[in-house]
């Protein structure tokens, strides 16, 4: 990252915060908290297929996480870089996969 986007990023106030934080403080929090949200939701998944057969989950709540999927597929397509595009991508089509198998 160039120095100077990340300087103007800390001398530029957020509106919300009234005066309390800055733009650089905001997009590493979002990045963060976001990045910790799609590794929960990864050890969610890991855990709920390990004991699959002790939660006998009906069939439709095991769409939840193909549509979850899908949401993260289409930001990362957008906003993200190809190597997590393909990933996720490739998560999903498992995802459904398994949905489809069970």
């Amino acid at each position: 990252m160039d120095p100077k986007v990340a300087d103007a990023m800390k001398s530029t106030g957020v509106r919300l915060s009234r005066g309390r934080g800055n733009m650089w403080d905001a997009w590493l929090g979002f990045n963060i908290s976001h990045g910790l949200g799609a590794v929960f939701f990864g050890v969610v998944c890991i855990a709920a297929g390990v004991y699959l057969e002790a939660l006998s989950l009906p069939k439709p709540v095991l769409l939840i996480p193909a549509l979850v999927g899908l949401m993260y597929f289409a930001l990362a397509v957008r906003f993200w870089f190809r190597v997590p595009a393909v990933g996720i991508g490739a998560a999903t089509v498992f995802f459904f996969a398994g949905w489809l198998m069970y």
